[in-house]
This record gives C-alpha cells, sequence and structure tokens, in this order.
C-alpha cells in the first residue's frame, strides 16, 4: 500500500513539474514551482528513512522486523496448527530455523 501511494506521489509531482502545459496561468506556475522543492523533500525523506531504520519497516509497521514465516512445529507452539512468527534479531530466526515452514504467503501484520 505505502509503495502505490508513494509511487502515485512521485509520479504526480514529477508530472506536474517536468511536464508541459499548453494553457498557462499564474497559479498553475505556482504549483509547478512548489512541486519542485516538495518532490526533493519526499526523495531526502525516503533516502534517509531507508537508511535509519533496522529492520526495515514502512510508515505504517506497528513493530520492526526482518523475518517472517508461517511455521508448524508442535514442540514450540503445544499443537500441529499453523502459526505466524516475526522475528526481529538473529535469536529469534535460530529458534525458528529447524521448523517447518507452510509455503505460500507470509502472515505480515499478525504475531503470536
Amino acid at each position: 500500500m505505502a509503495s502505490h501511494l508513494g509511487g502515485y506521489v512521485t509520479g504526480l509531482i514529477f508530472g506536474v513539474s517536468l511536464c508541459q502545459n499548453v494553457l498557462t496561468s499564474r497559479w498553475k506556475n505556482v504549483i509547478r514551482i512548489l512541486a519542485i522543492p516538495l518532490g526533493i523533500l519526499f526523495l531526502l525523506f525516503c533516502v534517509l528513512w531507508s537508511a535509519t531504520q533496522w529492520p526495515p519497516r514502512s510508515l505504517f509497521d506497528d513493530s520492526q522486523f526482518c523475518w517472517a514465516a508461517s511455521v508448524v512445529d508442535a514442540s514450540i507452539f503445544g499443537d500441529t496448527s499453523t502459526h505466524c512468527v516475526i522475528c526481529s534479531d538473529d535469536a529469534c530466526i535460530a529458534k525458528f530455523e529447524n521448523s517447518h515452514y507452510v509455503p505460500g504467503p507470509t502472515c505480515h501484520g499478525q504475531t503470536t
């Protein structure tokens, strides 16, 4: 979701600032001039966010994590149900690396 919104905003800003308008007016030129620094600010924000967040996360994630999987392990969970596991460090990943992984999409956003 965040990547789609970011792509939309980026395309809109660059479209407004770089494309030529056949019918120009004063307010359209003001918007065009304001779009350029706004685009640069968004670019700087994205680069700084990516450089300072580890494990990676989006603006909308409640917790930071670098590994997620659907896992079945009766010795850990006490049943044979599928559980969503989200880890943010190597110790957590090592705990589940010998478990049975369920193929398919991970259960991003759910914790057990």
